[in-house]
Protein backbone atom coordinates (compact mmCIF):
# COMPACT_ATOMS: atom_id res chain seq x y z
CA UNK A 1 0.00 0.00 0.00
CA UNK A 2 1.57 3.31 -1.07
CA UNK A 3 1.81 6.42 1.11
CA UNK A 4 -1.02 8.22 -0.72
CA UNK A 5 -3.44 5.38 -0.04
CA UNK A 6 -2.35 5.22 3.61
CA UNK A 7 -2.83 8.99 3.97
CA UNK A 8 -6.33 8.95 2.46
CA UNK A 9 -7.30 6.00 4.67
CA UNK A 10 -6.00 7.81 7.75
CA UNK A 11 -8.00 10.93 6.90
CA UNK A 12 -11.13 8.85 6.33
CA UNK A 13 -10.78 7.06 9.68
CA UNK A 14 -10.06 10.33 11.48
CA UNK A 15 -13.22 11.84 10.01
CA UNK A 16 -15.12 8.73 11.05
CA UNK A 17 -13.98 9.21 14.63
CA UNK A 18 -14.86 12.93 14.47
CA UNK A 19 -18.39 12.13 13.34
CA UNK A 20 -18.68 9.57 16.15
CA UNK A 21 -17.69 12.27 18.66
CA UNK A 22 -20.33 14.60 17.25
CA UNK A 23 -23.00 11.89 17.49
CA UNK A 24 -22.06 11.33 21.12
CA UNK A 25 -22.45 15.03 21.93
CA UNK A 26 -18.74 15.79 22.24
CA UNK A 27 -17.99 13.75 25.37
CA UNK A 28 -16.63 10.25 24.65
CA UNK A 29 -14.39 7.52 25.98
CA UNK A 30 -12.13 5.21 24.02
CA UNK A 31 -14.78 2.52 24.44
CA UNK A 32 -17.40 4.77 22.84
CA UNK A 33 -15.24 5.22 19.76
CA UNK A 34 -14.49 1.49 19.57
CA UNK A 35 -18.20 0.66 19.60
CA UNK A 36 -19.09 3.44 17.14
CA UNK A 37 -16.34 2.82 14.58
CA UNK A 38 -15.12 -0.74 15.07
CA UNK A 39 -11.54 0.45 15.51
CA UNK A 40 -9.19 -1.14 18.02
CA UNK A 41 -8.21 0.35 21.36
CA UNK A 42 -4.87 1.79 20.27
CA UNK A 43 -6.31 3.17 17.02
CA UNK A 44 -9.27 4.79 18.80
CA UNK A 45 -7.01 6.36 21.42
CA UNK A 46 -4.59 7.58 18.74
CA UNK A 47 -7.35 9.23 16.71
CA UNK A 48 -8.86 10.86 19.81
CA UNK A 49 -5.45 12.29 20.70
CA UNK A 50 -5.09 13.59 17.16
CA UNK A 51 -8.50 15.31 17.38
CA UNK A 52 -7.53 16.80 20.74
CA UNK A 53 -4.59 18.53 19.06
CA UNK A 54 -6.70 20.08 16.32
CA UNK A 55 -10.02 20.70 18.11
CA UNK A 56 -11.06 22.52 21.28
CA UNK A 57 -11.48 20.11 24.19
CA UNK A 58 -10.21 18.78 27.50
CA UNK A 59 -9.44 15.42 29.11
CA UNK A 60 -11.27 14.54 32.32
CA UNK A 61 -11.48 11.65 34.75
CA UNK A 62 -14.92 10.32 35.68
CA UNK A 63 -15.90 9.12 39.14
CA UNK A 64 -15.30 5.53 38.04
CA UNK A 65 -11.74 6.41 37.02
CA UNK A 66 -12.34 6.36 33.27
CA UNK A 67 -10.65 8.88 30.96
CA UNK A 68 -13.19 11.11 29.23
CA UNK A 69 -12.43 13.16 26.11
CA UNK A 70 -14.66 16.24 26.34
CA UNK A 71 -14.75 18.18 23.06
CA UNK A 72 -16.69 21.31 22.29
CA UNK A 73 -20.09 20.29 20.90
CA UNK A 74 -19.43 22.33 17.77
CA UNK A 75 -16.04 20.61 17.26
CA UNK A 76 -14.29 23.93 16.73
CA UNK A 77 -10.78 23.65 15.39
CA UNK A 78 -8.06 25.21 17.54
CA UNK A 79 -6.52 26.80 14.47
CA UNK A 80 -9.84 27.99 13.01
CA UNK A 81 -9.70 31.57 11.90
CA UNK A 82 -12.27 33.54 9.96
CA UNK A 83 -11.34 35.83 7.09
CA UNK A 84 -11.22 38.74 9.53
CA UNK A 85 -8.99 36.86 11.95
CA UNK A 86 -6.60 35.86 9.16
CA UNK A 87 -6.35 39.35 7.68
CA UNK A 88 -7.05 41.47 10.75
CA UNK A 89 -3.43 42.49 11.35
CA UNK A 90 -2.90 43.53 7.72
CA UNK A 91 -6.16 45.46 7.45
CA UNK A 92 -5.60 47.26 10.74
CA UNK A 93 -2.05 48.15 9.73
CA UNK A 94 -3.30 49.76 6.52
CA UNK A 95 -6.11 51.58 8.33
CA UNK A 96 -3.66 52.81 10.94
CA UNK A 97 -1.36 54.23 8.30
CA UNK A 98 -4.29 55.97 6.61
CA UNK A 99 -5.63 57.26 9.93
CA UNK A 100 -2.23 58.56 10.96
CA UNK A 101 -1.83 60.39 7.68
CA UNK A 102 -5.31 61.93 7.73
CA UNK A 103 -5.24 62.96 11.39
CA UNK A 104 -1.81 64.51 11.19
CA UNK A 105 -2.46 66.23 7.87
CA UNK A 106 -5.82 67.69 8.92
CA UNK A 107 -4.50 68.92 12.27
CA UNK A 108 -1.43 70.57 10.84
CA UNK A 109 -3.04 71.92 7.67
CA UNK A 110 -5.94 73.50 9.53
CA UNK A 111 -3.61 74.79 12.19
CA UNK A 112 -1.63 76.65 9.53
CA UNK A 113 -4.79 77.86 7.77
CA UNK A 114 -6.27 79.17 11.00
CA UNK A 115 -3.01 80.85 11.94
CA UNK A 116 -3.04 82.68 8.62
CA UNK A 117 -6.69 83.67 9.08
CA UNK A 118 -6.08 84.76 12.67
CA UNK A 119 -3.07 86.81 11.61
CA UNK A 120 -5.09 88.47 8.87
CA UNK A 121 -7.98 89.19 11.24
CA UNK A 122 -5.72 90.71 13.87
CA UNK A 123 -3.91 92.76 11.22
CA UNK A 124 -7.16 94.03 9.77
CA UNK A 125 -8.52 94.86 13.20
CA UNK A 126 -5.33 96.71 14.12
CA UNK A 127 -5.38 98.77 10.90
CA UNK A 128 -9.03 99.67 11.33
CA UNK A 129 -8.46 100.81 14.89
CA UNK A 130 -5.23 102.60 13.91
CA UNK A 131 -3.60 100.98 16.88
CA UNK A 132 -0.08 99.63 17.30
CA UNK A 133 -0.69 97.78 20.52
CA UNK A 134 -0.28 94.46 18.70
CA UNK A 135 3.02 95.21 16.99
CA UNK A 136 4.64 92.43 18.97
CA UNK A 137 2.38 89.80 17.46
CA UNK A 138 3.82 87.71 14.65
CA UNK A 139 3.02 84.46 12.90
CA UNK A 140 6.29 82.96 14.11
CA UNK A 141 5.29 83.64 17.73
CA UNK A 142 1.97 81.81 17.30
CA UNK A 143 3.67 78.86 15.61
CA UNK A 144 6.21 78.66 18.43
CA UNK A 145 3.48 78.81 21.08
CA UNK A 146 1.24 76.13 19.61
CA UNK A 147 4.14 73.97 18.44
CA UNK A 148 5.47 73.82 21.96
CA UNK A 149 8.67 75.73 21.41
CA UNK A 150 10.07 73.40 18.76
CA UNK A 151 11.59 70.67 20.92
CA UNK A 152 9.40 71.00 23.99
CA UNK A 153 5.91 69.75 24.73
CA UNK A 154 3.28 71.99 26.26
CA UNK A 155 4.38 70.77 29.72
CA UNK A 156 8.04 71.59 29.13
CA UNK A 157 9.16 67.96 28.65
CA UNK A 158 11.25 66.91 25.73
CA UNK A 159 9.20 65.08 23.13
CA UNK A 160 10.78 61.70 22.43
CA UNK A 161 8.72 60.75 19.39
CA UNK A 162 7.38 62.45 16.26
CA UNK A 163 4.33 64.69 16.42
CA UNK A 164 2.17 62.42 14.27
CA UNK A 165 2.84 59.52 16.67
CA UNK A 166 1.80 61.65 19.66
CA UNK A 167 -1.42 62.63 17.93
CA UNK A 168 -2.21 59.06 16.93
CA UNK A 169 -1.46 57.65 20.39
CA UNK A 170 -3.71 60.28 21.95
CA UNK A 171 -6.62 59.31 19.69
CA UNK A 172 -6.28 55.53 19.50
CA UNK A 173 -4.29 54.70 22.59
CA UNK A 174 -1.00 52.84 23.04
CA UNK A 175 0.19 50.06 20.79
CA UNK A 176 -0.23 46.70 22.49
CA UNK A 177 2.97 44.75 22.98
CA UNK A 178 3.19 41.78 20.65
CA UNK A 179 3.40 38.52 22.58
CA UNK A 180 5.33 35.48 21.49
CA UNK A 181 2.68 32.91 20.40
CA UNK A 182 4.92 30.08 21.65
CA UNK A 183 5.73 31.64 25.02
CA UNK A 184 2.96 29.82 26.91
CA UNK A 185 3.81 26.48 25.32
CA UNK A 186 7.51 26.98 26.07
CA UNK A 187 6.83 27.65 29.75
CA UNK A 188 4.67 24.54 29.94
CA UNK A 189 7.44 22.47 28.34
CA UNK A 190 9.91 23.86 30.88
CA UNK A 191 7.51 22.90 33.67
CA UNK A 192 7.28 19.35 32.31
CA UNK A 193 11.07 19.04 32.27
CA UNK A 194 11.36 20.51 35.77
CA UNK A 195 8.72 18.07 37.07
CA UNK A 196 10.58 15.08 35.60
CA UNK A 197 8.07 14.45 32.83
CA UNK A 198 4.94 14.07 34.99
CA UNK A 199 2.61 16.98 35.83
CA UNK A 200 -0.93 17.59 36.96
CA UNK A 201 -3.37 20.28 35.88
CA UNK A 202 -2.74 21.97 39.24
CA UNK A 203 0.98 22.23 38.46
CA UNK A 204 0.25 24.19 35.31
CA UNK A 205 -2.47 26.26 37.00
CA UNK A 206 0.02 27.29 39.67
CA UNK A 207 2.69 28.43 37.20
CA UNK A 208 0.47 29.99 34.53
CA UNK A 209 -2.05 31.66 36.84
CA UNK A 210 -4.85 30.65 34.47
CA UNK A 211 -8.21 29.07 35.20
CA UNK A 212 -8.66 25.31 35.42
CA UNK A 213 -10.69 25.24 32.22
CA UNK A 214 -7.99 26.99 30.20
CA UNK A 215 -5.18 24.88 31.68
CA UNK A 216 -6.96 21.59 31.07
CA UNK A 217 -7.64 22.57 27.45
CA UNK A 218 -4.00 23.53 26.90
CA UNK A 219 -2.68 20.36 28.53
CA UNK A 220 -4.95 18.23 26.37
CA UNK A 221 -3.50 19.94 23.31
CA UNK A 222 0.10 19.70 24.50
CA UNK A 223 -0.32 16.04 25.46
CA UNK A 224 -1.18 15.20 21.89
CA UNK A 225 1.44 17.52 20.37
CA UNK A 226 4.27 16.37 22.64
CA UNK A 227 3.21 12.71 22.25
CA UNK A 228 2.45 12.45 25.94
CA UNK A 229 0.12 10.15 27.82
CA UNK A 230 -2.75 10.69 30.21
CA UNK A 231 -2.72 8.29 33.14
CA UNK A 232 -4.84 7.80 36.22
CA UNK A 233 -3.02 6.96 39.43
CA UNK A 234 -4.30 4.44 41.97
CA UNK A 235 -6.01 7.17 43.99
CA UNK A 236 -7.76 8.62 40.91
CA UNK A 237 -5.42 11.56 40.19
CA UNK A 238 -5.13 12.55 36.54
CA UNK A 239 -1.49 12.98 35.52
CA UNK A 240 0.05 13.97 32.20
CA UNK A 241 3.15 11.94 31.34
CA UNK A 242 5.71 13.00 28.71
CA UNK A 243 8.44 10.35 28.29
CA UNK A 244 9.98 11.87 25.15
CA UNK A 245 10.31 15.30 26.79
CA UNK A 246 12.82 13.87 29.27
CA UNK A 247 15.17 12.39 26.68
CA UNK A 248 18.13 14.74 27.02
CA UNK A 249 21.83 14.86 27.81
CA UNK A 250 21.31 17.87 30.08
CA UNK A 251 18.90 16.51 32.68
CA UNK A 252 15.84 18.31 34.03
CA UNK A 253 15.21 22.02 33.43
CA UNK A 254 14.74 24.77 35.97
CA UNK A 255 11.23 25.73 37.00
CA UNK A 256 9.77 28.51 34.83
CA UNK A 257 8.96 31.79 36.52
CA UNK A 258 5.51 31.91 38.07
CA UNK A 259 2.79 34.21 36.78
CA UNK A 260 2.95 36.16 40.06
CA UNK A 261 6.48 37.37 39.23
CA UNK A 262 5.29 39.64 36.38
CA UNK A 263 1.82 41.04 37.01
CA UNK A 264 -0.19 42.99 34.45
CA UNK A 265 -0.13 46.77 34.66
CA UNK A 266 -3.12 49.00 33.81
CA UNK A 267 -3.45 49.99 30.18
CA UNK A 268 -3.21 53.78 29.82
CA UNK A 269 -5.89 55.56 27.85
CA UNK A 270 -3.23 57.42 25.88
CA UNK A 271 0.05 56.14 24.49
CA UNK A 272 1.83 59.38 25.37
CA UNK A 273 3.09 58.10 28.70
CA UNK A 274 6.12 60.46 28.64
CA UNK A 275 4.11 63.60 27.96
CA UNK A 276 2.72 65.06 24.76
CA UNK A 277 -1.00 64.90 25.50
CA UNK A 278 -1.02 68.53 26.59
CA UNK A 279 0.46 69.64 23.30
CA UNK A 280 -2.06 67.61 21.27
CA UNK A 281 -4.93 68.95 23.39
CA UNK A 282 -3.77 72.57 22.97
CA UNK A 283 -3.39 72.13 19.21
CA UNK A 284 -6.82 70.56 18.84
CA UNK A 285 -8.53 73.11 21.10
CA UNK A 286 -7.10 75.88 18.95
CA UNK A 287 -8.45 74.23 15.80
CA UNK A 288 -11.79 73.52 17.51
CA UNK A 289 -12.24 77.13 18.61
CA UNK A 290 -11.23 78.54 15.24
CA UNK A 291 -13.53 76.09 13.45
CA UNK A 292 -16.38 77.19 15.71
CA UNK A 293 -15.67 80.87 15.04
CA UNK A 294 -15.50 80.29 11.28
CA UNK A 295 -18.70 78.22 11.31
CA UNK A 296 -20.53 81.01 13.15
CA UNK A 297 -19.14 83.80 10.95
CA UNK A 298 -19.83 81.99 7.68
CA UNK A 299 -23.35 80.86 8.55
CA UNK A 300 -24.53 83.99 10.40
CA UNK A 301 -22.97 86.90 8.45
CA UNK A 302 -25.46 89.55 9.63
CA UNK A 303 -24.58 88.96 13.28
CA UNK A 304 -20.92 89.22 12.35
CA UNK A 305 -21.12 92.67 10.80
CA UNK A 306 -20.59 94.39 14.13
CA UNK A 307 -17.36 92.50 14.74
CA UNK A 308 -14.50 93.43 12.43
CA UNK A 309 -12.75 90.09 12.85
CA UNK A 310 -15.79 87.92 12.18
CA UNK A 311 -16.94 90.13 9.31
CA UNK A 312 -13.49 89.84 7.75
CA UNK A 313 -13.85 86.06 7.90
CA UNK A 314 -17.20 86.32 6.14
CA UNK A 315 -15.87 88.58 3.38
CA UNK A 316 -12.90 86.25 2.95
CA UNK A 317 -15.26 83.32 2.35
CA UNK A 318 -17.23 85.37 -0.16
CA UNK A 319 -14.05 86.01 -2.14
CA UNK A 320 -13.02 82.32 -2.03
CA UNK A 321 -16.37 81.10 -3.32
CA UNK A 322 -18.94 78.52 -2.23
CA UNK A 323 -18.22 75.50 -0.06
CA UNK A 324 -15.94 77.43 2.27
CA UNK A 325 -18.48 77.19 5.07
CA UNK A 326 -18.17 73.40 5.04
CA UNK A 327 -14.43 72.99 4.56
CA UNK A 328 -13.37 75.96 6.67
CA UNK A 329 -15.94 75.57 9.45
CA UNK A 330 -18.14 72.49 9.73
CA UNK A 331 -15.65 69.77 8.64
CA UNK A 332 -12.76 70.83 10.94
CA UNK A 333 -15.28 71.43 13.73
CA UNK A 334 -16.58 67.85 13.48
CA UNK A 335 -13.08 66.45 12.95
CA UNK A 336 -11.66 68.22 16.00
CA UNK A 337 -14.62 67.04 18.08
CA UNK A 338 -13.93 63.45 16.98
CA UNK A 339 -10.31 63.72 18.11
CA UNK A 340 -11.65 64.33 21.62
CA UNK A 341 -14.60 61.98 21.15
CA UNK A 342 -12.69 58.83 20.18
CA UNK A 343 -10.71 58.64 23.46
CA UNK A 344 -13.94 59.21 25.37
CA UNK A 345 -15.57 56.34 23.46
CA UNK A 346 -12.60 54.12 24.29
CA UNK A 347 -12.81 55.00 27.96
CA UNK A 348 -15.46 52.40 29.01
CA UNK A 349 -13.64 49.49 27.34
CA UNK A 350 -10.36 50.70 28.79
CA UNK A 351 -11.88 50.76 32.28
CA UNK A 352 -13.27 47.23 31.75
CA UNK A 353 -9.89 45.93 30.57
CA UNK A 354 -8.11 47.49 33.53
CA UNK A 355 -10.59 45.88 35.91
CA UNK A 356 -9.86 42.52 34.30
CA UNK A 357 -6.12 43.12 34.60
CA UNK A 358 -6.50 44.22 38.18
CA UNK A 359 -8.49 41.11 39.13
CA UNK A 360 -6.01 38.87 37.29
CA UNK A 361 -3.05 40.52 39.03
CA UNK A 362 -4.57 40.10 42.50
CA UNK A 363 -5.49 36.48 41.69
CA UNK A 364 -1.94 35.71 40.53
CA UNK A 365 -0.53 37.41 43.63
CA UNK A 366 -2.65 35.08 45.80
CA UNK A 367 -1.50 32.11 43.71
CA UNK A 368 2.04 33.24 44.47
CA UNK A 369 1.24 32.98 48.17
CA UNK A 370 -0.02 29.44 47.60
CA UNK A 371 3.27 28.60 45.87
CA UNK A 372 5.12 30.10 48.84
CA UNK A 373 3.06 27.97 51.23
CA UNK A 374 3.89 24.87 49.20
CA UNK A 375 7.60 25.61 49.40
CA UNK A 376 7.35 25.64 53.21
CA UNK A 377 6.63 21.86 53.10
CA UNK A 378 4.10 22.15 55.92
CA UNK A 379 1.39 19.53 55.61
CA UNK A 380 -1.35 20.19 55.00
CA UNK A 381 -0.54 23.27 52.93
CA UNK A 382 -2.35 26.22 54.46
CA UNK A 383 -2.88 29.94 53.98
CA UNK A 384 -3.74 32.39 56.75
CA UNK A 385 -6.40 34.72 55.34
CA UNK A 386 -5.36 37.46 57.79
CA UNK A 387 -1.62 37.44 57.13
CA UNK A 388 -2.04 37.03 53.38
CA UNK A 389 -3.42 40.55 52.96
CA UNK A 390 -0.14 42.28 53.80
CA UNK A 391 1.92 39.81 51.76
CA UNK A 392 -0.27 40.17 48.68
CA UNK A 393 -0.05 43.96 48.86
CA UNK A 394 3.71 43.70 49.24
CA UNK A 395 3.84 41.55 46.11
CA UNK A 396 1.69 44.07 44.24
CA UNK A 397 3.94 46.91 45.38
CA UNK A 398 7.04 45.09 44.10
CA UNK A 399 5.36 45.00 40.69
CA UNK A 400 4.55 48.71 40.84
CA UNK A 401 0.81 48.21 41.36
CA UNK A 402 -1.57 49.90 43.76
CA UNK A 403 -2.56 48.34 47.05
CA UNK A 404 -5.52 45.95 46.86
CA UNK A 405 -8.57 46.23 49.07
CA UNK A 406 -9.51 43.44 51.47
CA UNK A 407 -12.52 42.68 49.30
CA UNK A 408 -10.37 42.22 46.20
CA UNK A 409 -8.00 39.88 48.03
CA UNK A 410 -10.80 37.81 49.57
CA UNK A 411 -12.49 37.47 46.17
CA UNK A 412 -9.24 36.26 44.63
CA UNK A 413 -8.67 33.90 47.57
CA UNK A 414 -12.12 32.38 47.05
CA UNK A 415 -11.28 31.78 43.38
CA UNK A 416 -7.97 30.14 44.35
CA UNK A 417 -9.75 27.91 46.86
CA UNK A 418 -12.24 26.83 44.23
CA UNK A 419 -9.51 26.13 41.67
CA UNK A 420 -7.16 24.26 44.02
CA UNK A 421 -9.75 22.49 46.20
CA UNK A 422 -9.14 24.58 49.31
CA UNK A 423 -11.36 24.36 52.38
CA UNK A 424 -11.67 26.36 55.58
CA UNK A 425 -10.20 24.69 58.65
CA UNK A 426 -12.66 23.41 61.25
CA UNK A 427 -10.37 24.55 64.07
CA UNK A 428 -9.55 28.06 62.82
CA UNK A 429 -11.84 29.89 60.41
CA UNK A 430 -8.98 32.12 59.21
CA UNK A 431 -6.94 29.16 57.91
CA UNK A 432 -7.57 27.65 54.47
CA UNK A 433 -6.29 24.09 54.00
CA UNK A 434 -5.33 22.50 50.67
CA UNK A 435 -5.35 18.82 51.67
CA UNK A 436 -6.82 17.61 48.39
CA UNK A 437 -4.20 19.54 46.46
CA UNK A 438 -1.47 17.96 48.61
CA UNK A 439 -2.88 14.51 47.83
CA UNK A 440 -2.68 15.13 44.09
CA UNK A 441 0.86 16.46 44.34
CA UNK A 442 1.91 13.41 46.37
CA UNK A 443 0.32 11.06 43.82
CA UNK A 444 2.17 12.79 40.99
CA UNK A 445 5.45 12.57 42.92
CA UNK A 446 4.96 8.82 43.40
CA UNK A 447 4.39 8.50 39.67
CA UNK A 448 7.62 10.40 38.98
CA UNK A 449 9.62 8.19 41.32
CA UNK A 450 8.22 5.01 39.80
CA UNK A 451 8.76 6.01 36.18
CA UNK A 452 12.18 7.68 36.63
CA UNK A 453 11.88 9.40 33.26
CA UNK A 454 14.71 11.77 34.18
CA UNK A 455 17.12 8.82 34.36
CA UNK A 456 16.75 7.75 30.74
CA UNK A 457 20.11 7.24 29.04
CA UNK A 458 20.60 8.15 25.41
CA UNK A 459 23.71 6.01 25.01
CA UNK A 460 26.58 6.73 22.68
CA UNK A 461 26.12 8.18 19.20
CA UNK A 462 25.85 5.61 16.38
CA UNK A 463 25.53 8.06 13.47
CA UNK A 464 26.59 11.63 12.73
CA UNK A 465 26.21 13.92 9.74
CA UNK A 466 29.74 15.18 10.41
CA UNK A 467 32.11 13.08 8.26
CA UNK A 468 35.03 13.18 10.71
CA UNK A 469 32.80 12.33 13.65
CA UNK A 470 31.12 9.57 11.65
CA UNK A 471 34.56 8.11 10.88
CA UNK A 472 35.36 8.07 14.59
CA UNK A 473 32.03 6.37 15.30
CA UNK A 474 32.71 3.72 12.66
CA UNK A 475 36.23 3.14 14.04
CA UNK A 476 34.77 2.71 17.51
CA UNK A 477 32.20 0.27 16.16
CA UNK A 478 34.91 -1.70 14.33
CA UNK A 479 37.03 -1.88 17.46
CA UNK A 480 34.01 -2.93 19.51
CA UNK A 481 33.15 -5.59 16.92
CA UNK A 482 36.74 -6.84 16.92
CA UNK A 483 36.69 -7.00 20.73
CA UNK A 484 33.46 -8.98 20.65
CA UNK A 485 34.92 -11.34 18.04
CA UNK A 486 38.07 -11.80 20.14
CA UNK A 487 36.02 -12.58 23.23
CA UNK A 488 33.86 -15.04 21.33
CA UNK A 489 36.94 -16.70 19.82
CA UNK A 490 38.63 -16.98 23.20
CA UNK A 491 35.44 -18.38 24.66
CA UNK A 492 35.09 -20.95 21.87
CA UNK A 493 38.76 -21.97 22.16
CA UNK A 494 38.39 -22.37 25.91
CA UNK A 495 35.31 -24.52 25.39
CA UNK A 496 37.17 -26.69 22.84
CA UNK A 497 40.06 -27.19 25.23
CA UNK A 498 37.66 -28.08 27.98
CA UNK A 499 35.88 -30.56 25.73
CA UNK A 500 39.25 -32.12 24.76
CA UNK A 501 40.32 -32.45 28.39
CA UNK A 502 36.95 -33.85 29.32
CA UNK A 503 37.15 -36.39 26.46
CA UNK A 504 40.67 -37.49 27.47
CA UNK A 505 39.56 -37.92 31.07
CA UNK A 506 36.59 -40.05 30.06
CA UNK A 507 38.82 -42.23 27.86
CA UNK A 508 41.28 -42.81 30.71
CA UNK A 509 38.47 -43.78 33.03
CA UNK A 510 37.12 -46.26 30.49
CA UNK A 511 40.54 -47.87 30.08
CA UNK A 512 40.94 -48.27 33.88
CA UNK A 513 37.58 -49.95 34.12
CA UNK A 514 38.51 -52.36 31.28
CA UNK A 515 41.75 -53.30 32.99
CA UNK A 516 39.96 -53.98 36.26
CA UNK A 517 37.53 -56.27 34.54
Amino acid sequence: MDSTTKSSEYVAQLERVRQAVIRRGGSVTVGDIMSETGLGFEESKSFLNALMVTHEGTMRVSESGELDYAFDRRMIRRDYRSWWQRNRAFVLRILKLIAKGIIFAVLVIYFVIYLVILTAILTATRNNNNSRSDDGFSLNMMIWFFWGGGDQSSFGRTRRKPLYTSVYDFVFGPEEEKLDPLDVKTRCAQLIRAKRGVITAEDWMLISGQSREVCESELAQYTAEFEGEVEITNDGTLVYVFPDMMKSRHGASKMPTGAWEALEHPRPLSGNVDGGDGFVIALNIFNLLMAGVCTYALNYPMQSVGNDGLYYTYTLSENLGGGVSIWLGIFPLVFSALIFGVPLCRLPSNIKENRRRRAASVYKAVVGELALALSAHTKPTQIDTVKIIDRVNLRLARNGLEKATNGEIHTALSQVCEAFDGEVSMDDSTIVLFSEYDRKLAAAEVERDSRKLDQQELGRAVFSTDNDEQSDIEDDENRAELDRFSRELARSQGAAQYDSRYSDSRSAQNRRRSDEI
